[in-house]
């Protein structure tokens, strides 16, 4: 197989969501989305990339953790990609949980991020192709952005729709943060996710989940003047 991918940027950087948060990862974002979110922080990504086989994209991970993300990742066929990372890497990919990837490739992540995206995106879930990732039992998490009450509310809708084993999967709930754009807009972010964090604290809803965490998009912490490569 010769496969090329579609690369927009491959950088080295924590983990600023999810049960890995601070991590220390490659990221290889690809290029191409079949969403649109009102506030995504890389639309550069949307399109163009710059042409790269697995083994170009193998030589430049750096670290132990591979994060896979875009754009939508599942977007391009991934067998070649992670089949060749694997051999010496581990990892993660990132999706918005609208395609539902090969056998394959499904095995051989050790990570899947699955992030529904909600009303204040401007798109709507897939409980449906959602539903495939958590009845399959891989290790995964199911990621949430959550911009205002009316998202909260479809978290916990989109839950119900799931098969049972969804109390079994991690559930991250974080405040969006697209407005941060420097040091001066992290106390009303940090006000977010306190106001977050109490709802959640005295919500009965999530006591038959086994791993419910409300987190910061800590990248938006820690380097909120820059747009790219956090």
């Amino acid at each position: 197989m010769n496969a090329r991918y579609k690369v927009v940027e491959i950088f080295d950087s924590i983990q600023g969501e999810g049960i890995q948060i601070g991590m220390p990862m490659t990221f290889v974002r690809l290029a191409g989305c079949n969403l649109r979110c009102k506030w995504c922080d890389t639309k550069y990504a949307w399109e163009g990339g710059e042409e790269l086989s697995a083994t170009d994209i193998a030589v430049r991970a750096n670290q132990n953790w591979v994060c896979i993300t875009g754009g939508e990742p599942l977007l391009q066929d991934l067998t070649e990609l992670v089949d060749t990372l694997k051999w010496s890497k581990w990892i993660t990919v990132e999706t918005n949980g609208t395609i539902f990837p090969s056998d394959d490739v499904l095995e051989t992540v050790d990570l899947w991020t699955v992030s529904p995206k909600l009303g204040s995106s401007g798109m709507q879930p897939r409980p449906d192709v959602v539903d495939l990732f958590v009845k399959s039992r891989v290790y995964m998490q199911l990621k949430f952005v959550i911009q205002d009450e009316e998202d909260y509310k479809a978290v916990k809708k989109l839950l119900r729709m799931l098969d049972e084993a969804v109390y079994e999967v991690p559930i991250v709930l974080q405040p969006e943060g697209s407005f941060i754009e420097s040091y001066y807009d992290l106390p009303a972010y940090l006000t977010r996710l306190s106001d977050l964090a109490k709802i959640v604290t005295f919500d009965d809803f999530w006591r038959d989940f086994d791993e419910v965490r409300v987190l910061p998009q800590l990248h938006r912490i820690v380097w909120p003047e820059i747009n790219r490569g956090r």
